[in-house]
């Protein structure tokens, strides 16, 4: 979008939130449009887009006269400069994601907006793509079918026969029952209804082997349980929070934990200004052990006691490797 289609926008929005007529004076004041340059961009609105801009001369001012509340829309897609900007990072941040599904979907929507940002002198057509950079470290490849297929009986309602390899453990055929996808740590997950099971887990989809859409519809699960299945307990592990970590972190660990944000529902607090103490909801401490754990020396588990001892040991199990 140029400069001058970027105004348009800007008096778009300012119309269509306004009460009254307004006045030149106001219209500068509030878009930074110099009030000579107001009726060129009065001139576009109105011809170039349609929009229903009228004046009033009691009060004196500019309106839009429009039938109902509904606001005048600019044809096509206008975007400002923000909001380019936006979608622009949002772009990359879905092009370097592992999968390819979510990227082509994006590389076409881009594609569209690129032409439009061309033809506007608002977007470069080169050197604009290297400015922006994602690491995605540590995730772990999905198959492009495998995550359509999901997403497609997710959206369809439908359940699924997945072939499915629990980490360490031999594979099977599972009918799961896709209620919503996580992306978790450059990871994918689906938290589903498992039948075979009969009740809610967790899969990472980079350990679906196989998988089809079913025409039976899926299991239907209350919001309020699956909040307090996957939203309450630590990291990616599922099940309701029924234990607490106190931990207390010294030395440059004091500077970032405060930043970090561990789970929804932690707490903190400063016991000095060398101490700083975390507190986090878990049920499963797979996760939040290596969390822990790479903070070394900086951190120490209060309690429970149970969690204090594992870390002991885990760390004096690691200590014998060297």
């Amino acid at each position: 979008m140029s400069v001058r289609a970027d105004k348009v926008h800007l008096l778009n929005n300012l119309f269509n939130g306004a009460k009254k007529p307004l006045s030149k004076a106001y219209i500068a004041r509030k878009t930074g449009i110099p009030e000579a340059s107001l009726d060129r961009h009065f001139f576009d609105l109105r011809t170039k887009f349609n929009a229903p801009l009228k004046w009033s001369a009691s009060p004196k001012g500019y309106y839009y006269e429009k039938d109902g509340d509904a606001p005048f829309e600019l044809p096509g897609i206008w975007l400002t400069k923000d909001e380019l900007a936006s979608i622009f990072v949002l772009r990359q941040l879905v092009k370097d994601m592992p999968e390819g599904a979510l990227s082509k979907t994006m590389d076409t929507l881009w594609g569209r907006i690129e032409k439009v940002s061309w033809s506007e002198g608002q977007l470069p057509r080169q050197g604009w793509a290297e400015k922006v950079k994602i690491l995605p470290i540590g995730g772990r490849t999905v198959e492009d079918n495998i995550f359509r297929i999901v997403v497609e009986g997710l959206v369809q309602g439908r359940q699924l026969e997945v072939e499915y390899k629990g980490l360490g453990k031999p594979s099977s055929t599972r009918t799961i029952s896709p209620l919503q996808i996580v992306r978790y740590r450059d990871n994918w997950y689906v938290d589903n209804w498992c039948h075979k099971a009969g009740g809610l887990r967790s899969f990472a989809m980079s350990r679906i082997l196989q998988a089809r859409i079913t025409k039976e519809k899926t299991e239907k699960v209350d919001p309020k349980e699956l909040a307090k299945i996957f939203g309450t307990s630590y990291g990616i592990f599922n099940g309701s929070a029924d234990n607490e970590a106190r931990i207390r972190f010294k030395g440059i660990a004091v500077e970032e934990v405060p930043k970090e944000s561990w789970h929804p529902k932690q707490r903190g607090q400063f016991v000095s200004p060398k101490l700083f103490e975390l507190v986090v909801p878990y049920h499963d401490d797979r996760e939040l052990i290596m969390d822990i754990l790479r903070w070394g020396e900086l951190a120490e588990v209060v309690e429970p006691l149970e969690l204090r001892v594992k870390i002991k040991n885990r760390l004096k199990a690691a200590l014998k490797s060297y």
